[in-house]
């Protein structure tokens, strides 16, 4: 727009100036001048919008004015905002229909559904693809390790310290004796240096983890994408969030919607951890060891999913009553200049006892039931390594199976319960995503 006597032509050049709303995703960059001839008031210009393929919140990007010529530009007006509002429903469109019917609708969508919608919408994140797929590569190297430890107890019992040194696959396909021919010491202090040396690998992935950071990329991305939502509420759907849900939903749901993803993102490594024990048990001992290493997952999964349920039941009690807390509180604080005057400290400090009461007793059935769940795989593990022990002990006697391929498949077990227990707390993380979604 231009202010004045409208004589004579002036130009302008503008440009696009990418902020919160990036070039290339949710506009494409543009650039020119802007001429209006004497008499002429207005000029408009024309910038592309793309549609977004997921949900996004509302962003921004700037158009700026500079190079006048003829005219002078406005110390305030030289510069505006532009806003891509996103017509898509959160996480996806897929739940549109039940989304519009509101609360009944949102209660009637299907968990697995939902997550697995949330999953694509993370996936689709910027940044987030490339961090997920380098984690799920690289936590492989703790199966690798587990591989050698697993090798390394075959070879210490039936080749270092076997009377009459055995060939053993160190390594799939490749048959080992003496690592150094002739010298159990030199061995021994080389065996020493593959024990230790894989793990400095490991603690360097560990800490590129750290600096990758896929939890704190999803977690800020959440965070941004509601707070941005909730400054563009109008007023009347800003008065329908009171500041403690919005408090609790920042700083407590989007750090469990955080763990769900992430949670999924580990089962990989668990998978892998399981693939290496079910490779050295059909390399070393298929035939005594496979239907346990078969059976325990099996078990164990299914008691997982009876519990998730259990688990979850226990935990919407909780987040409940830790909301109605939350509320509280934050009402408190607002009107505490009513509860001065009316003096109704007294029984606002009873009230508080009586819903922080309520938060206590609400944590019992969860605290139950995460130990029952826990003592699950504890227990499962002994007795799976007694049944092995007792049925596998004839064939080392007998000379048909060696100790060393026993002494490791004894260990297998508790692997399979560690591993095991990473599959339960992903089911439990999981199954308490579904509240804050």
């Amino acid at each position: 727009m231009r202010l004045g006597a409208h004589r004579g032509a002036v130009r302008v050049r503008y440009e696009t100036v990418a902020a919160s709303a990036a070039d290339g995703v949710q506009f494409e960059a543009a650039a020119g001048e802007l001429r209006m001839d004497a008499g002429q008031s207005e000029a408009s210009l024309r910038i592309r919008i793309f549609a977004a393929p997921h949900w996004a919140p509302t962003l921004e990007f700037k158009i700026r004015l500079f190079s006048p010529e003829g005219c002078t530009l406005g110390l305030f007006l030289h510069t505006c905002r532009v806003k891509v509002i996103d017509n898509n429903v959160f996480p996806s469109d897929a739940f549109e229909s039940e989304i519009k019917r509101g609360l009944v609708g949102i209660e009637s969508i299907n968990s697995a559904g939902l997550m697995l919608e949330f999953m694509r919408l993370m996936w689709n994140t910027r940044g987030v693809a490339w961090r997920t797929v380098l984690t799920l590569v690289l936590d492989h190297t703790q199966s690798v390790y587990l591989y050698i430890m697993l090798n390394l107890t075959v070879y210490l019992a039936d080749v270092l310290f076997a009377e009459r040194p055995q060939t053993v696959q160190f390594l799939p396909g490749i048959e080992t004796s003496l690592l150094v021919p002739g010298d159990r010491i030199g061995t021994a202090r080389l065996l020493g240096v593959l024990c230790f040396a894989p793990l400095l690998i490991v603690q360097a992935w560990e800490y590129a983890k750290v600096v990758i950071d896929l939890k704190g990329t999803i977690r800020n991305f959440i965070r941004s994408s509601l707070f941005r939502t909730y400054l563009n509420y109008d007023d009347l759907s800003r008065s329908a969030v009171k500041a403690s849900d919005m408090q609790d939903a920042i700083l407590y749901d989007i750090g469990v919607v955080t763990e769900g993803y992430t949670s999924v993102v580990n089962l990989g490594k668990i998978i892998g951890r399981l693939a290496v024990i079910t490779a050295f048990t059909l390399q070393e001992n298929p035939a005594g060891a496979m239907w346990i290493v078969l059976s325990m997952p099996t078990v164990m999964l299914a008691f997982a999913i009876y519990r998730g349920k259990v688990f979850m039941q226990a935990s919407n009690l909780e987040d409940e009553k830790h909301l109605d807390f939350t509320r509280f509180v934050n009402d408190v604080c607002a009107s505490y200049h009513l509860v001065s005057e009316y003096k109704q400290r007294p029984l606002v400090n009873d009230a508080f006892w009586a819903k922080l009461q309520a938060l206590t007793q609400a944590r019992i059935p969860k605290g139950f039931v995460e130990t029952n769940n826990s003592y699950f795989p504890k227990m499962l593990g002994p007795l799976c390594t007694g049944l092995y022990i007792a049925t596998a002990a004839p064939s080392v006697l007998a000379g048909s199976l060696s100790l060393g391929t026993f002494v490791a498949t004894s260990g297998i077990f508790c692997a399979i319960c560690d591993s095991f227990q990473g599959v339960y707390e992903m089911l439990m993380a999981l199954s308490a995503v579904v509240g804050p979604l």
